[in-house]
């Protein structure tokens, strides 16, 4: 993991998790030597594209190490989840080594909401202000010049939102309500990262069910107007992308008639499948707009 070689650090890390089932089975107490190995190599990680395949195999293995039963301390579980908050809370802009570490945290916060959700929930959710806190952390990095982070952030907020969606809490409507309100001011920006990083975060809200029913659903004009009065022709083409793989998700629900016809839409989609650069997308999103509303039917 010391390697002046990127690929001799991923060599280093794969041999790491290629260990754990073996030395799970004889030497239990190396887990927690693989957990310092690989944390140490996370901390000093850098997010430029050269080493970024091997981040991802060093977070990977951490959750792996996390998930087996090799006696980890809990401590070092959440000093890795508040190392990672504390890379995202700092002033990017100020701190360009900070920065460069946002890749690994947000893959950090991904892996262990799944790998060690009982510790995730604690510490993040559970023990602080959702809406003021996580949320403010969280929508720092969707918001991030990098499109990579902003996907990365909202791939880590999902695996939150199915982590609470299950434990059917208070938390879960008010972060429900955190991310749609959140959605709702970034969808209203000049930025064109802020608006992506917004559409990102609806579409993970949407496809939780019970976000769907317990709030979504009931909210779903004050969106849906945003949606189609500024988003659908948006200058962005990763912004029009994305607000494609949204609309067949917000059609699963019978509130969204009350603010636009299903006709309309499809008048939308067709004029784009003429358009070569969203024809794919339109496509798509054509195909899972008709499944959609086949669900609604048969309900």
């Amino acid at each position: 993991v010391d390697s002046e070689e990127q690929h001799g650090k991923l060599g280093a890390i794969v041999a790491i998790e290629s260990l754990i089932d073996l030395e799970q089975e004889m030497h239990p107490q190396m887990g927690t030597r693989f957990a310092n190995y690989v944390n140490s190599f996370i901390r000093r990680s850098d997010s430029g594209a050269e080493h970024q395949e091997s981040v991802v195999a060093a977070v990977a293995a951490l959750g792996k190490l996390v998930k087996a039963d090799m006696g980890i301390p809990a401590d070092m579980v959440e000093d890795a989840i508040s190392n990672a908050l504390d890379w995202i809370r700092k002033d990017a802009e100020k701190f360009e080594e900070l920065r460069r570490r946002r890749f690994a945290a947000v893959h950090v916060l991904r892996q262990l909401a799944v790998d060690s959700p009982t510790h995730f929930y604690v510490q993040v959710i559970r023990e602080v202000d959702i809406k003021d806190s996580f949320l403010e952390v969280m929508w720092g990095v969707l918001c991030d010049k990098s499109e990579t982070i902003r996907r990365t952030t909202a791939s880590a907020l999902g695996s939150c939102l199915e982590m609470v969606a299950q434990r059917e809490g208070d938390h879960c409507r008010e972060l429900y309500r955190g991310v749609y309100e959140q959605a709702l001011v970034h969808l209203g920006s000049t930025n064109d990262a802020e608006v992506h990083g917004a559409l990102l975060a609806m579409c993970q809200l949407v496809v939780i069910p019970h976000a769907m029913d317990e709030y979504v659903s009931d909210n779903l004009q004050p969106l849906a107007l945003v949606l189609f009065a500024k988003i659908k022709e948006h200058r962005d083409v990763v912004v029009r992308h994305q607000f494609l793989q949204l609309l067949p998700a917000l059609h699963k629900s019978p509130a969204i008639d009350e603010v636009t016809k299903i006709d309309g839409t499809l008048i939308y989609l067709m004029e784009l499948l003429r358009k070569g650069e969203f024809r794919g997308p339109a496509f798509i999103a054509l195909g899972e707009l008709a499944a959609a509303r086949r669900d609604i039917q048969g309900q």
